[in-house]
């Protein structure tokens, strides 16, 4: 019996004296550690990631999960020249709220041994659940192409957001003319119109002729400056040789690129202001 009332003091005086150390210890990390910082690789304060978000400047990545985008399809056309070639590409975004402000893309030429005979890379953007068409121009070739290979690398995903609407750009009065005299064979002449509440400072103008099948037998792409709100300027593309195929119809697209801010031009107000790039004052 008092061997047990010995052993059952000795344990309660033992874990007072664990109590107090670490007490002790307690007090002293709270009192000597350091205050914490967007960047001390610790989430804490009112972070929403690690040295990232609510207090810290620092944005968090955001990750997404985007749908590829599609390629429906693609043609090689004569490009005047001897041993140049135009090629137009269809593709679609299939993503409902993720754009892609920037991707990069290239264009194999493929002869029908499926060797590579000619190439060219750009740069690109598409906004969510868009389809468009890319031209790729004078593009010189080794051999004679029989289709061509479109690959993308590079995304930059967006999600799309501040400016919140399509560019309304229009295209009017449309009309394609062989020229009887002059240095070139053929024309494209329309007009484009900005119906949107923004001015954009470039605007590029691609024209795809086709024939009676939609099939495409030649292109031509220009950029038009500064296109003010509401206002209409005409474009005027040209083919200097003749080349196959009869055209029975034309497309045109106007395309003004929303994600890069100095596309928007700035607009003068009274008292010496200016408009935000975004047409947001």
């Amino acid at each position: 019996m008092l061997s047990t009332h010995r052993t059952f003091k000795q344990t309660a005086i033992l874990s007072i004296i664990v109590m107090f150390f670490a007490s002790v210890f307690t007090v002293r990390y709270y009192l000597t550690r350091p205050d914490p910082t967007c960047f001390d690789k610790e989430q804490n304060q009112n972070e929403t990631g690690v040295d990232c978000g609510g207090i810290c400047a620092a944005e968090c990545a955001v990750t997404y999960n985007p749908e590829n985008l599609s390629i429906l399809d693609t043609t090689v056309v004569p490009g005047g020249d001897k041993d140049v070639y135009d090629v137009v590409a269809k593709i679609h975004n299939p993503n409902d709220e993720l754009g892609a402000s920037s991707f990069g893309y290239t264009v194999l030429l493929k002869d029908a041994a499926g060797g590579t005979v000619g190439t060219q890379s750009g740069k690109g953007f598409i906004l969510p659940q868009e389809t468009k068409q890319y031209l790729a121009v004078s593009i010189h070739a080794g051999g004679a192409p029989v289709r061509a290979d479109v690959s993308f690398a590079d995304m930059k995903w967006q999600r799309f957001s501040g400016y919140q609407e399509k560019p309304k750009l229009s295209v009017l009065g449309k009309t394609y003319n062989k020229l009887s005299d002059g240095p070139f064979f053929s024309e494209a002449v329309g007009n484009i119109l900005n119906d949107s509440v923004y001015d954009f400072r470039t605007i590029v103008v691609k024209v795809v002729l086709r024939n009676a099948a939609g099939k495409a037998v030649a292109l031509n792409q220009t950029e038009m400056g500064a296109l003010l709100s509401k206002e209409t300027r005409e474009f005027r593309l040209k083919w200097p040789k003749a080349f196959p195929g009869d055209v029975k119809t034309i497309d045109v697209e106007a395309d003004a690129n929303i994600y890069d801010s100095a596309n928007f031009v700035k607009r003068y107000l009274p008292g010496g202001q200016y408009q935000d790039l975004r047409g947001k004052q």
